[in-house]
C-alpha cells in the first residue's frame, strides 16, 4: 500500500507555513527508510565525535605564493565520517543522494519542495560554494566535486595511484594536503545535504527519533 499524506514546513521567521502533500510507493518508501537509518547514523557519529568543525583561509600577496590555511577533524574523525558518507557518496549505491532526492521530487508537485531540493543539490554538489567564489590550481577548480571525487579516489577511499598522481601534477607546485581544508569543508556541506534531505524523509515517514537538522 502506498504511503501518502501532508507534511508541513515551519520557519523561525516572518514566513508562513508550507503545507504539501506527498505519495510514495511501496519500494519507494523502503528506500526512504533505509536512507532515514544511515542519515541517523551519520549524525549520531558526529554528535559523538562533537560535531565536524571544518574551516579554511585562503590569502595571497602579489609575488607571494598562495596560502591555504584552515581547521579539520583530525584523522580518526575523518575516517568515521568518510565511511557514514559512503552510501551517499557512490552512484551504484542505493542510498546514492540523487537517487533519494529524485525520489522525494516525484513524490510531490509541490513548488516550495522542488525549490528547496534543487537548493539541497547545490549545496550537495559544491555549486553552492561556486556561487560566493572559485578557487583554481591551474585548469583544476578546487572547490569542485570533480576535484573533490578526485582527491578522494586518490587519497581516501581507493588510493588510486594514477588519480594520486595526477591531482599532484595538477596542483604543482602546491602540496595536495594544502587543499585538503578546502575538500574537508565541501564534505561538510554534504553531510549538510544529507542531514538536511533526512529531515524531509523523517517528516514523511514521522519516524519519533528525528533528526536535528532546521526546515531552512
Amino acid at each position: 500500500m502506498a504511503l501518502q499524506g501532508w507534511i508541513t514546513f515551519e520557519f523561525g521567521d516572518s514566513r508562513p507555513s508550507e503545507h504539501m502533500r506527498f505519495a510514495l510507493g511501496d519500494a519507494d518508501e523502503q528506500v526512504l527508510r533505509a536512507f532515514l537509518h544511515e542519515a541517523q547514523a551519520l549524525e549520531d557519529s558526529l554528535l559523538r565525535q562533537g560535531g565536524f568543525a571544518a574551516s579554511y583561509h585562503v590569502s595571497w600577496k602579489i609575488g607571494q605564493p598562495l596560502v591555504i590555511t584552515g581547521t579539520e577533524p583530525n584523522a580518526d574523525q575523518r575516517a568515521v565520517m568518510l565511511h557514514r558518507l559512503r552510501p551517499f557518496l557512490l552512484q551504484g549505491e542505493s542510498l546514492y543522494f540523487h537517487s533519494v532526492r529524485g525520489i522525494l521530487a516525484r513524490s510531490s508537485d509541490s513548488p516550495f519542495l522542488h525549490d528547496w531540493l534543487r537548493q539541497t543539490k547545490a549545496r550537495f554538489t559544491c555549486k553552492h560554494s561556486q556561487q560566493q567564489f572559485l578557487i583554481s590550481v591551474g585548469d583544476m577548480v578546487l572547490n569542485s566535486e570533480a576535484a573533490l571525487n578526485q582527491w578522494l579516489n586518490a587519497f581516501e577511499y581507493h588510493r588510486e595511484e594514477a588519480k594520486a598522481i595526477d591531482l599532484i601534477m595538477t596542483h604543482d607546485p602546491f602540496p595536495v594536503d594544502a587543499s585538503r581544508p578546502i575538500f574537508i569543508m565541501m564534505l561538510r556541506e554534504k553531510v549538510d545535504a544529507v542531514l538536511h534531505l533526512g529531515h524531509v524523509v523523517h517528516k514523511m515517514l514521522s519516524d519519533p527519533a528525528g533528526l536535528a537538522a532546521p526546515d531552512a
